[in-house]
């Protein structure tokens, strides 16, 4: 599934479920993430999403959006193959 992004975290929520998937990767700028993605995060989780992982640096953001549910943070020098056996070894079908 993919889209321009939501107007707000309910919008989200209900894309998620209709989706069927298991698993999002919220995936923006910087700014956006700054100011959205602990309430996308926490918005998906209520939805039902068994993992969350983010496209992108945490940085000083990390333990915020920890708490507010994400799981997985994807960037480049990050350990990719490690994330994507983690992945698979959950078995979210």
């Amino acid at each position: 599934m993919t889209n321009e992004g939501f107007a707000d975290p309910a919008a989200l929520a209900e894309a998620f479920r209709g989706s069927g998937a298991k698993a999002a990767c919220l995936c923006s700028s910087d700014a956006i993430y700054a100011s959205h993605a602990a309430g996308a995060a926490r918005a998906l989780k209520d939805a039902g999403c068994a993992r969350v992982s983010l496209a992108g640096r945490p940085g000083e953001h990390e333990t915020g959006l920890r708490q507010a549910g994400v799981d997985d943070f994807i960037y480049a020098g990050s350990d990719v193959l490690a994330f994507l056996q983690s992945f698979y070894e959950e078995d979210l079908r």
